[in-house]
């Protein structure tokens, strides 16, 4: 025996033809069919599951249930209950950890931020500085110059 279900979420006025779908896919099923299949059928994604398969789940988990309602079960509980409260203490400090690391790149990124800035006004200050210096040397020349002038042409 299967049971299905509908993966593709439907309209309601297609709820017809799934469920011709589902009885056409019901009828084509047969023992030799995988426990577990996805079926595609036009718009349709259809889970089947054998009810053997459920079957053998629900009695392991009866038997896991019976297993741990006994004192040494209640133990184990207690010991698994421990174990997932250092688990949840773990995974606390890491996520704190990474919280500290988001804060810690946030300023690194303002940081980079104020230096990109300063950067740019320093490039803007040496091009300056490199013109004056250029007019200075330009203007110590043309000062040679006319000295040289004066002085073998003038005097």
């Amino acid at each position: 025996m299967y049971i299905f279900f509908l993966i593709a979420h439907s309209q309601e006025e297609d709820c017809l033809e799934y469920q011709n779908q589902a009885k056409m896919l019901f009828k084509k099923l047969t023992p030799n069919s995988p426990e577990k299949c996805t079926i595609e059928t036009g718009p349709y994604l259809f889970q089947c599951i054998t009810l053997l398969t459920l079957y053998f789940t629900d009695t392991f988990i009866q038997k896991l249930r019976r297993q741990y309602s006994g004192a040494p079960g209640r133990r184990n509980i207690h010991q698994l209950r421990d174990d997932l409260n250092d688990v949840q203490r773990i995974m606390m400090e890491n996520i704190d950890d990474v919280l500290q690391r988001g804060t810690a790149l946030s300023d690194l990124e303002t940081k980079a931020s104020g230096l990109s800035v300063i950067s740019e006004k320093y490039r803007k200050d040496a091009q300056y500085l490199n013109l004056r210096s250029t007019y200075a040397k330009i203007a110590a020349g043309g000062v040679l110059v006319l000295v040289f002038v004066l002085y073998f042409f003038v005097l």
